[in-house]
């Protein structure tokens, strides 16, 4: 069943109504901060039994992923709005809970990368100046978006992509999960850094696969590295994540 529109934005973004059973089932965006526990506290006391008055508030983002199959599916996550979700799916997770399903409005946008979805977060979040040095999840922003100007050359078809991904391509939520590993900083200085130890460590081993390739053009992955040498780009071919460590 389509879901009624109520508006739709000067920039493309539709004004929906959905179920709340519907929202607390959509999964929060990873690049999203840190859930705040007592906010989330906070929130339930305010709004006691009356749960109706989470009826807004929402921003979901929908972009293109692969699937099981490697067919091309729409996805959805909740990018603003996590702890008003986190209430409503407390009180429906609740043992013996007879809340009865209501309707939400929410705002669904449109993003086709990791970059849009960044840009489309910092546009509609409030986030805290602290929460950007604190938070890792925030501070891997920068990192992941200096990654995919460097190395998504082909706009149709993306090397670093959202959700999962089969190699050559690069799953984004994957670099984020080494990235938050890592000690990150907020400043330019240290993004660009980065990105300069990331080039160098791919020039290095697009040079070796490139003679490896000559000398073994039978070897078992042979048609896998030479793919990932039309990307100019052997990060998928890093299993073990050395480069992000």
């Amino acid at each position: 069943m389509a879901r009624p529109l109520l508006h739709t934005f000067h920039d493309g973004s539709r004004l929906t109504v959905i179920k709340a059973s519907t929202l607390i089932a959509t999964p929060v965006w990873k690049g999203n901060r840190i859930l705040d526990s007592t906010h989330v506290a906070t929130l339930q006391a305010a709004v006691g039994t009356n749960l109706k008055t989470l009826d807004s508030g929402y921003c979901i983002i929908q972009y293109p992923e692969l699937d099981a199959s490697n067919n091309i599916v729409m996805a959805s996550y909740v990018i603003d709005g996590q702890h008003r979700r986190a209430v409503l799916k407390a009180a429906f997770d609740t043992p013996f809970s007879f809340e009865a399903d209501f309707d939400v409005v929410v705002r669904e946008t449109h993003v086709s990368s990791e970059s849009e979805a960044i840009t489309h977060f910092n546009m509609i979040n409030n986030v805290k100046p602290q929460q950007w040095k604190h938070d890792k999840r925030l501070l891997a922003h920068n990192y992941i978006v200096a990654l995919e100007g460097e190395f998504n050359k082909r706009k149709r078809h993306p090397l670093i992509r959202l959700g999962d991904t089969r190699r050559p391509y690069i799953s984004a939520e994957k670099v984020r999960e080494q990235l938050v590993l890592q000690d990150l900083k907020s400043d330019t200085g240290s993004v660009m850094a980065f990105l300069a130890k990331v080039k160098a460590w791919n020039q290095k081993e697009c040079d070796k696969a490139q003679m490896r390739l000559a000398m073994e053009p039978d070897m078992k992955e042979a048609s896998l590295w030479s793919k990932a040498l039309e990307f100019e780009c052997m990060i998928a071919m890093d299993v073990g994540w050395s480069l992000l460590v």
